[in-house]
């Protein structure tokens, strides 16, 4: 049992650690750090859990605006950005490169535009989950297809980010 106790304080601790680093203070490695460090510990699957969590939080507080007509949180209107162009990629691989202090190559570029595609790909699992919540068994379930890869789990895990970010400053602005 204390395997258990210990995996879920794990994750609870990484999901605290990223939405602070990501959410609140805008600080991208450390919020990598979470999640890189709850992957070291427990396997890419427990990003899985990681992102049920981070949905939770979304499907139990999403404002009425982001809802669909029949209740719930509508994962189009919550992840929804400016589309992907040339210059998004572009501006991303630029991003990227900084962050990991890198050039950016032709290498880099083709993994961005993986990572768009995968995105877009990724945003009916989101909408699945969503609907699913606020069961966190029922949210992971409809994660689970994108276990097979780590451009779907990092996908997952931005979607849920975009996705929270607009709930909280939401309920902050209305604060």
């Amino acid at each position: 049992m204390s395997s258990f106790r210990d995996y879920w304080s794990t994750v609870g601790t990484a999901v605290i650690v990223y939405v602070d680093a990501a959410i609140y203070r805008d600080d991208a490695r450390t919020a990598l750090g979470a999640v890189q460090a709850l992957a070291a510990r427990h396997g890419t699957q427990s990003l899985l859990d990681f992102s049920t969590l981070l949905l939770l939080n979304v499907a139990h507080n999403c404002p009425d605006r982001y809802r669909t007509p029949d209740g719930r949180p509508d994962a189009y209107a919550l992840t929804q950005d400016r589309p992907v162009d040339a210059q998004r990629i572009a501006d991303t691989a630029d991003l990227t490169s900084r962050f990991f202090e890198r050039p950016i190559t032709d290498e880099s570029i083709r993994n961005v535009e993986q990572q768009a595609t995968t995105i877009s790909q990724t945003r009916p699992l989101i909408q699945a989950a969503l609907a699913a919540g606020p069961r966190p068994s029922e949210i992971r379930a409809a994660l689970r297809p994108a276990a097979h890869s780590a451009h779907s789990i990092s996908a997952v895990i931005s979607l849920a980010t975009v996705a929270l970010r607009r709930v909280i400053q939401d309920s902050d602005s209305t604060a």
